[in-house]
């Protein structure tokens, strides 16, 4: 056999060189990914770590090395999700199991490796929802804000009206919503009462689903706020014609507060108040 020409040798070493070179981009493309996506889970930017590891992924979906480092990536973040989920962090775990699963798509060529699936990550999706809002409103009900108690319940009733844990939840809620205001209405409380009695009946349209379930209806929480009306508006008029002006006023503007629109109201609060500054203008 004779020696390569010098043309085969050039030829030979050009494609040595190439493929040296493309082994060193290839590593310096693994080693950038690699160094990102550490960086981007550092600083739990998930959605960039992802990126990261998909860009590369694309250019070589053989390397198996690549693959491992992916698919550890991905389970790092469903992990975080998890631990977020069991220590109660509802609304991290949820944001964090969503960007798993709007990716899901990406991981199919490698999905039976993952030890979860895009029908388990829905699933937890939906408990973090639920867990949140039944969450926020025992937050909200503890601070006496049954406006916004009620409000927490209400994206995830809408997705979910048929979970029974949540519908059950929901209903307890409202209850002990009635319970306070009823509390509240036998000591002699109507402001806070008729707050707890306004929340019930303005959201009292979002409860027809389970209204036969609840201990009262509508016209019973109507007639409880009139009353606590009634008996603020009967304590203002006593210290109006009592001559203590301020203490009436003071006394009608509570009713305000969860009646806003009473205009009734408002009228005799305008009418009172011109009068006590002519008084003092005296």
């Amino acid at each position: 056999m004779g020696t390569p020409s010098i043309k085969t040798a050039c030829v030979i070493a050009a494609v040595s060189l190439f493929l040296q070179s493309c082994l060193y981009q290839k590593k310096a493309e693994f080693d950038r990914a690699m160094t990102e996506s550490h960086e981007y889970l550092d600083k739990a930017d998930f959605q960039k770590a992802i990126d990261v590891y998909r860009s590369v992924y694309s250019k070589y979906p053989e390397d198996k090395t690549l693959l491992e480092n992916y698919i550890r990536t991905v389970e790092e973040i469903h992990n975080t999700a998890d631990r977020e989920f069991s220590r109660g962090d509802f609304v991290r775990a949820e944001k964090n199991y969503e960007i798993v699963l709007t990716n899901f798509q990406y991981f199919r060529p490698f999905a039976q490796q993952l030890s979860f699936t895009s029908v388990t990550l829905n699933g937890k999706i939906r408990e973090c929802r639920i867990n949140g809002a039944v969450n926020r409103a025992a937050q909200f009900l503890s601070l006496g804000d049954f406006l916004e108690a009620l409000d927490a319940y209400k994206p995830a009733y809408g997705k979910y009206p048929n979970d029974k844990t949540l519908l059950k939840n929901y209903i307890k809620s409202v209850e002990e919503i009635k319970e306070a205001a009823d509390k509240e209405f036998s000591d002699g409380d109507y402001v806070h009462a008729g707050k707890g009695y306004r929340a019930l009946l303005v959201n009292y349209a979002d409860f027809s689903a389970f209204a036969s379930s609840l201990s009262f209806d509508k016209q019973r929480v109507d007639a409880r706020l009139r009353d606590c009306i009634k008996y603020l508006n009967q304590k203002g008029l006593d210290q109006y014609r009592n001559g203590n002006l301020a203490e009436a006023l003071s006394i009608w503007k509570s009713v305000l507060v969860f009646d806003p629109d009473n205009e009734t109201i408002r009228k005799t609060i305008e009418t009172t108040t011109i009068q006590m500054r002519n008084l003092q203008g005296k």
